[in-house]
């Protein structure tokens, strides 16, 4: 297990094939959250993590591919060829770069999600999940939600069922939440801070 954490540690991607063996015999994925939160948390086993992988004809269209993933809500495929073999890995951001350009990979950004500014202030990155909020806060701030929201920025569009302007403040659960920095209408950055009890 110690290896397989040095590679996602040292890795810029999020998600990652699962083999039994050879290249060509893969039997799932493995995200970073679910490495990190299933196996080193909950010590699950590495099968029980492992989520289906979507295999892809080498001779698909990336529109039909968009959908395909649209579909599996999973946005990672095996790209095989008329044999079966892999050919290699497509994600949503190969065909979205492909069609505007590249765009800067949320997972590449080597910087803290969560940054603690002093005993009670964190600034922290709007694409943070929310279990790695939770985690970093040491307090279950948020209530984990599959279907509604899955970082902070979701959590505060889903809150306040609107987009924020920067410098807005709202409490919840004992916490005030500033927008600290918005890109376009992207929530960047939040000052959480823990109110006096």
């Amino acid at each position: 297990m110690e290896h397989i954490q040095e590679k996602i540690k040292n890795s810029v991607h999020s998600k990652f094939p699962v083999c039994e063996g050879e290249f060509n015999n893969i039997i799932g994925t493995l995200s970073t959250k679910d490495f990190y939160e299933n196996l080193l948390i909950h010590h699950k086993s590495l099968l029980e993590v492992v989520k289906k992988s979507i295999f892809i004809a080498e001779t698909m269209y990336a529109w039909d591919v968009l959908a395909l993933f649209k579909k599996q809500k999973q946005y990672l495929g095996i790209v095989v060829d008329e044999f079966g073999a892999a050919e290699g890995i497509i994600t949503l951001n190969d065909i979205l770069e492909a069609i505007v350009g590249d765009i800067p990979d949320l997972d590449e950004n080597n910087e803290p999600d969560v940054i603690k500014r002093d005993a009670t202030s964190y600034l922290v990155n709007g694409t943070t999940p929310i279990w790695e909020l939770n985690k970093g806060l040491g307090n279950e701030l948020i209530p984990r939600s599959d279907t509604e929201y899955l970082t902070l920025a979701g959590f505060v569009i889903h809150y306040l069922s609107r987009l924020p302007n920067t410098g807005e403040k709202f409490t919840y659960n004992g916490f005030e939440m500033e927008i600290m920095d918005k890109d376009g209408t992207r929530i960047d950055k939040v000052l959480v801070k823990k109110l006096p009890s």
